[in-house]
């Protein structure tokens, strides 16, 4: 049987620390912040705030318990066109897997999902890599908010100790003609405006029988193949560095306030 999880974190002489951090002198004496309850059942999270909670402290509670709390939102990442062009080529062929697997599916949910869990992967030449995951939106009460029913996360790692993580997030749309404008499919208008206020790195992913292109949210008269957008991020010209839009990404039901001024 699973059980919920909870964690508690701390502030320490200015610095948080999750309960498994201190021991009990130490948790005696430092200020709870918050709670954080994982539930494995539907993979949704609950916040309980004390006094002392922030928005700032409760991203850096999630990127401690994600582990991705060690990174600089201004750094850069050199990896070898080696790396680059070896992944874009496993993107295009999980494209290929799904298109062929394509009159299996059942829903767009199930193709969203089949096409999220082949690019789910650990990718390295010497000491260079990537790490791709993603995170699927729970259709009732967080793309409503967000626009988007997909993310995917980059931890980019370079040869010489570099290390960011970032973001992209993804509204999938199935349309018999890939070439159409994408303001003509169902509720797309609204779900561009959406994604737009948690980033604008963020995309349309069309696909039918026949393949998939993507449009950026801030230039959708310009297709784009997904390898190619994969690549850009790893070669650090796309992607959101931004903790509070991974934060966002990495959450299936709760968006976190945004401001819009705030995004990097």
């Amino acid at each position: 049987m699973n059980f919920d999880k909870e964690i508690g974190y701390y502030l320490l002489e200015d610095k948080l620390y999750s309960e498994n951090e201190l021991d009990y002198k130490d948790r005696l004496r430092a200020q709870k912040v918050l709670t954080i309850k994982y539930s494995p059942f539907d993979g949704s999270i609950t916040v309980n705030k004390n006094i002392a909670y922030t928005k700032d402290l409760e991203i850096q509670a999630r990127l401690k318990e994600k582990l991705y709390e060690n990174y600089d939102e201004s750094a850069l990442v050199n990896l070898s066109q080696e790396l680059i062009e070896y992944v874009s080529k496993s993107v295009e062929s999980s494209l290929k897997k799904v298109i062929r697997n394509y009159g299996s599916y059942a829903s767009e949910d199930e193709v969203t999902s089949a096409l999220a869990t082949l690019l789910n992967d650990d990718h390295s030449i010497d000491d260079d890599s990537v790490t791709i995951s993603f995170q699927t939106y729970s259709s009732r009460t967080k793309e409503p908010i967000n626009g988007a029913d997909l993310g995917f996360i980059f931890d980019l790692r370079d040869r010489y100790g570099n290390r960011v993580v970032k973001t992209i997030i993804i509204q999938a749309k199935k349309t018999p003609d890939l070439s159409k404008n994408v303001l003509e499919l169902p509720r797309v208008y609204d779900q561009l405006k959406k994604m737009r206020k948690i980033t604008n790195e963020s995309y349309v992913f069309l696909y039918n029988g026949y393949g998939f292109s993507a449009v950026k949210s801030s230039d959708i008269n310009n297709k784009l193949s997904i390898s190619g957008i994969f690549s850009e991020v790893m070669s650090c010209q796309s992607g959101d560095k931004s903790k509070l839009t991974l934060i966002n990404a990495l959450d299936s039901k709760r968006v976190i306030n945004v401001d819009i001024d705030e995004k990097i």
